[in-house]
């Protein structure tokens, strides 16, 4: 005997997916990661000798959950055919005490819940959760028909009804989740050609002309009588309301991308997929009335709202291009060209600058570009201004969205504390506290850290001196139009560099 603590979750998809990301959930798996790819659209061809009624035609054109959760979440489903009783209870048992749930597909006319209960003409395989039991009962989730209730069914009854088991094991590392791969595989995803369509929007688009056009409620609905009751489940209406359920999933997935990979763009975009949910509703329930009162000039009238979603799917398909070019951009770096910036030149060869503090060039690269754990592009030291004196400048910069800002400088007489303000292109500001040692010591100060040690001249003698570098976070999520310099002319910027 025993039950375990598995909580219900729906996904606005078909019965499966609820009962797998609930038990993701249960194993704490992230369960998005297999659905990612529930965004589709299309209409199915007509084929000869088999109904070809719009509402047979419509297709989510869906993935293999099954096989998104080995791929992306490392669980497997091994299915068992059990024919004795005796054979299904033991395998029930056995995955309950160890800790496992187990999916069973019964026939639905043993479901007391069920729509289609004691009806054998209507009864067809229908998966549930088992998550516990007892001497006389087994427990189970069902969340595409219970909600979050915990039912518990008689044990005779499952025994009687189940038909098939399957088992879920954690069996295999998953594959490593890399946002910029998975918005790649949703845009080929909705934009591959499929079943004569350019792409998904196109499939919608066509939808609306077979409404227009094509489309006979009598043919359609073969209903008794038009009323809520025998229409409930009525194919045409049925698939419609699939469409809707995908995109609300989809909105669900964009704001797990929120959480995890903590872009603003994915909360938006999961916005417009919930936006998405109410268009189609709308023309959902614009068409049941319209069926309801056999009105088929106000059910066509629909058509036209189907193309202006088809429209608004595209835009989000847009946000969605925008986004993962973004991300793409997010590693890339940028070393500034500081040139008409640098006031001052401070490196020479020994004993033939006139200033009395300077850096010796022999012991410091030349116009390349110099890893020391952040890359920097040093400035050409042959006679030339080479590095800024800070005196308050604003510097302008490449206007994109940065994730880091690193500056390589020093300081003179103890060094120097003070802030960089940063400009966004949306008019707000934030400061960033940069401070480096004095260049003729050897360590830092300020938490700051080494760029490359070098000779100088101070004071009339040669001498051990650093040259420093720091790195700073941006706010990603904002385009970046500017810095301004502190103005303090005993600190000196010798190279910047900007991470996307």
């Amino acid at each position: 005997m025993g039950k375990l603590n598995i909580t219900p979750i729906s996904v606005d998809m078909p019965f499966i997916e609820d009962l797998l990301c609930t038990y993701l959930k249960y194993i704490n798996v992230d369960y998005e990661k297999m659905l990612f790819l529930s965004w589709g659209f299309t209409i199915l061809p007509e084929v000869s000798n088999r109904k070809n009624e719009v509402g047979y035609r419509i297709s989510m054109d869906r993935i293999n959950c099954i096989d998104m959760m080995e791929k992306y979440c490392g669980v497997i489903i091994r299915e068992h055919i059990v024919t004795s009783k005796e054979e299904k209870l033991k395998r029930v048992l056995a995955e309950i005490d160890n800790g496992r749930g187990i999916i069973a597909e019964c026939e639905s006319m043993y479901l007391p819940y069920h729509r289609t209960y004691n009806k054998p003409e209507e009864s067809h395989l229908h998966p549930i959760l088992i998550t516990g039991y007892s001497d006389t009962e087994v427990y189970l989730v069902d969340p595409g028909w219970l909600g979050d209730i915990s039912y518990s069914w008689s044990l005779n009854s499952f025994i009687e009804a189940v038909r098939v088991l399957k088992t879920i094991e954690i069996d295999k590392k998953a594959q490593t989740f890399d946002l910029t791969e998975a918005l790649n595989e949703i845009i080929i995803r909705v934009n591959t050609p499929k079943n004569g369509y350019n792409n998904m929007f196109d499939a919608i688009s066509h939808l609306a002309d077979l409404m227009e056009n094509t489309f006979d409620i009598t043919q359609e609905i073969k209903a008794k009588k038009y009323d809520h009751e025998s229409l409930k489940y009525a194919l045409f209406l049925f698939n419609m309301s699939r469409v809707d359920g995908s995109r609300s999933t989809m909105g669900i997935v964009f704001d797990y991308f929120y959480h995890k990979f903590e872009y603003l763009e994915c909360a938006s975009i999961a916005d417009m997929f919930r936006q998405c949910v109410k268009k189609w509703a709308y023309v959902r329930y614009g068409m049941f009335k319209a069926i309801i009162t056999n009105d088929q000039d106000s059910f066509k009238r629909y058509a036209g709202l189907l193309r202006e979603i088809s429209l608004y799917e595209k835009s989000i398909l847009d946000a969605i291009i925008r986004l993962k070019m973004k991300i793409e951009n997010s590693n890339k770096i940028v070393l500034m060209n500081l040139k008409k910036h640098y006031n001052e030149n401070y490196f020479g060869e020994a004993g033939k600058l006139k200033s009395d503090s300077y850096i010796i060039t022999e012991t410091v690269p030349d116009d390349r570009i110099i890893d020391v754990g952040c890359k920097f592009k040093f400035p050409k030291i042959d006679g030339v201004d080479n590095v800024i004196r800070c005196l308050g400048q604003k510097i302008d910069v490449e206007e994109n969205c940065y994730s880091t800002i690193s500056i390589m400088g020093f300081a003179e007489y103890a060094g120097y504390v003070g802030e960089i303000t940063v400009n966004y292109q949306d008019g707000t500001q934030s400061d960033i506290l940069v401070g480096f040692n004095d260049f003729m010591e050897n360590k830092p100060r300020f938490d700051e850290k080494v760029a490359l040690k070098c000779d100088i001249y101070k004071y009339q003698k040669l001498r051990r001196g650093t040259i420093f570098y720091d790195t700073f976070v941006l706010d990603k999520n904002k385009v970046l139009k500017s810095f301004c310099l502190p103005e303090w002319d005993k600190l000196f910027i010798v190279a910047i560099t900007l991470e996307k």
